[in-house]
C-alpha cells in the first residue's frame, strides 16, 4: 500500500495507469527471485512480473529462526512496483532498487533449540552477547547494535511495527536495472548509399526506428553495438532520439549488425566518391572541351553559370564563346560537382603555360634570372609575356616585379579591388593577371618584392545554397598557395 500512497501523492496515478494498461496488454515475463542475505541485481524487460520467495525459515548459528514478517519497499514505484507479497511488476525503463527486510521472533525459536538465553530474552548464540552474569543495567545497547546489526541501514526498522515482537533477520537489496521491451521496434529503411563530392569527411548514414518509446544509446537499460562486416572499415555509432547514427571512418560499403540490448537488425551502407574529370580549366575562345562525372550512373543535370562566356550541353560538353569566368556544375540529386573555367585569348593562354613550362623544368636563382635554364620570380613572367604580346617596357632584360608593378599602375592596368575574397568569389580576378606582393623595405614602388601569375580558378564544391567554393590556381605554386589579402594585382 505504501507505494501506491506514494504514487497518488507524486500526482502521477494517470502516468501509472497508462503504463499498467500498456503493459498488461504484453505478454508478460514472470520471473522468480529466491531471496538471499546478499541480494543482487536483475535485469528485466519492460512487462515483466515475478516474486520474491523468502524461505521460511533463517538459520543462525545452527538455529533455525521462523520468518514471521517480510516488508517490501521500491525506491521507484513508478518504474518497477512491489506489493506485500512480493509481488512486482516492471512499467518503464530505468534503474531502481528494492529493499526486504525479514523479521522473525527469537522467543520463538527458542522452544526449538536447546540454547539458553540471558534475563533479557536475547538468545546468546544468535548475537555473540557473553556473560550471563552481567546485569540489565550493564547492557550496552549501541554494542549489540554495532555488533549485530552493523549492515543495517535503518535501526529505526528494527522491528516490522511498533507494537509487533518481530525482530529484524536481516535486511537485503535487490538492484533492478529494467530494459525496454524492443519486440515491436523496427527498421524504417535497411540500405543507404550517399554520394560525397570529396574524401575529407567521414561518411555519415542515419537510419530511423519505428519505436513507441524514445530511445538513446545513453539511456538506462540500453546498450548499443555496432559490427561492420568489412574488416577495412571501422564503425561509428550513436543512437539518438530513435535515430542511429553512422559513420565509416572511409569510402567503401559494408554491413552494419546493430545490437539494441538482445535485438539485432541489419543494414548495408555504402558511400560513392562522385568526382568530376577537371575542376580547373583554361581555354581560348571558340574552343570545346568535354567534361565527365565519375562514380554514379544517374541522369546528370548540367548548367553553366554564366552561359554567354561558357556554354554545357546535356552531354557535359562546353564551349567557350568570349573572355572571362565561368563555373560549370553538374548536379546529381542533393550533390554537385564543378569546374571553374577561364576563358583568355590565344596570346594570354600562350604566356600562361609558356610560364608553367618555365617553371617546371628550370631552376630558381635570383643570381641567374636570366640565364639559360634558371628563372626567378620577374624573369619568368617577363618571359612568358615577352613572347606574347608584352615585355613591361624592355626588350632585353627582365624588369623586377617592382617595376612590373610600377608598368602596370602607369598604364593604369591594375584590378580594382586587388587579390580579395570579393574580387576570389565574383571570379573579377583572370588567368594571366599578376599579384604583386607589397610592403617590403626595399625603396621599391610600393615596396613590391614578389610577384606571381595567375593561371585560373579552381572550383571545391559548393555550398548549402548553391554557391561555388572558389580558389586561385597559380602558375608556378601549388594549389593551396594563398598569399595575405589586400594585395596589388595587374593585368598586363
Amino acid at each position: 500500500m505504501k507505494q501506491w500512497i506514494r504514487i497518488l501523492k507524486n500526482g502521477s496515478i494517470l502516468l501509472f495507469l497508462m503504463t499498467f494498461l500498456t503493459v498488461s496488454s504484453v505478454h508478460a515475463e514472470q520471473i522468480l527471485i529466491n531471496v538471499t542475505e546478499e541480494g543482487g541485481n536483475q535485469e528485466v524487460t519492460v512487462g515483466a512480473s515475478g516474486n520474491f520467495q523468502v524461505p521460511e525459515t533463517i538459520i543462525r548459528e545452527e538455529t533455525t529462526i521462523p520468518v514471521q514478517s517480510v516488508i517490501y519497499e521500491s525506491e521507484d514505484p513508478e518504474i518497477l512496483s512491489v506489493d506485500e507479497n512480493g509481488t512486482f511488476h516492471a512499467f518503464m525503463p530505468g534503474e531502481t532498487s528494492v529493499s526486504i527486510s525479514v523479521y522473525g521472533t527469537w522467543e520463538q525459536a527458542s522452544n526449538d533449540s536447546d540454547n539458553t538465553y540471558n534475563d533479557n530474552g536475547f538468545y546468546y548464540g544468535f548475537h555473540k552477547y557473553e556473560g550471563t552474569d552481567t546485569s540489565y543495567d550493564d547492557f550496552d545497547s549501541n554494542d549489540f547494535y554495532s555488533d549485530i546489526f552493523n549492515n543495517f541501514d535503518n535501526q529505526d526498522s528494527f522491528y516490522d511495527t511498533e507494537e509487533s515482537s518481530n525482530y529484524l533477520i536481516f535486511r537485503t537489496y535487490y538492484y533492478f536495472t529494467i530494459k525496454p521491451d524492443l519486440s515491436q521496434v523496427t527498421l524504417k529503411n535497411t540500405s543507404q548509399t550517399i554520394y560525397l563530392t570529396n574524401d575529407w569527411y567521414e561518411p555519415k548514414f542515419t537510419f530511423e526506428l519505428t519505436s513507441d518509446i524514445e530511445l538513446n544509446d545513453n539511456s538506462s537499460g540500453i546498450t548499443v553495438s555496432y559490427e561492420a562486416s568489412n574488416p577495412d572499415i571501422s564503425i561509428y555509432g550513436s543512437l539518438e532520439h530513435n535515430i542511429i547514427t553512422l559513420i565509416m571512418d572511409k569510402i567503401g560499403s559494408t554491413n552494419v549488425t546493430i545490437t539494441i540490448n538482445e535485438r539485432q537488425f541489419q543494414v548495408h551502407i555504402k558511400a560513392v566518391l562522385v568526382s568530376i574529370t577537371r575542376n580547373s580549366l583554361l581555354m581560348h575562345e571558340k574552343e570545346t572541351k568535354q567534361l565527365k562525372v565519375k562514380g554514379i550512373k544517374e541522369k546528370i543535370h548540367w548548367s553553366s553559370s554564366k552561359p554567354n562566356i561558357v556554354s554545357i550541353s546535356s552531354s557535359g560538353k562546353i564551349k567557350s564563346k568570349k573572355k572571362g569566368n565561368a563555373v560549370i556544375k553538374a548536379s546529381i540529386g542533393d550533390i554537385s560537382v564543378g569546374c571553374a573555367v577561364s576563358v583568355v585569348s590565344k596570346n594570354r593562354e600562350k604566356a600562361i603555360r609558356t610560364g608553367i613550362r618555365i617553371g617546371k623544368n628550370n631552376t630558381y636563382s635570383q643570381a641567374h634570372r636570366m640565364e639559360k635554364n634558371y628563372y626567378d620570380c620577374s624573369s619568368l613572367v617577363w618571359r612568358a609575356y615577352s613572347k606574347n604580346g608584352n615585355n613591361f617596357g624592355n626588350k632585353g632584360y627582365a624588369p623586377v616585379a617592382a617595376d612590373q608593378g610600377k608598368w602596370c599602375a602607369r598604364h593604369k592596368r591594375l584590378v580594382k579591388g586587388g587579390f580579395s575574397d570579393k574580387n576570389i568569389r565574383n571570379m573579377k580576378i583572370h588567368a594571366g593577371d599578376l599579384l604583386f606582393e607589397t610592403g617590403g623595405n626595399n625603396k621599391r614602388y610600393r615596396g613590391i618584392y614578389h610577384v606571381e601569375m595567375i593561371s585560373g580558378y579552381i572550383c571545391y564544391g559548393f555550398t548549402e545554397k548553391g554557391k561555388p567554393i572558389l580558389g586561385i590556381t597559380w602558375v608556378n605554386r601549388p594549389i593551396d598557395y594563398y598569399p595575405y589579402m589586400g594585395q596589388m594585382v595587374g593585368r598586363p
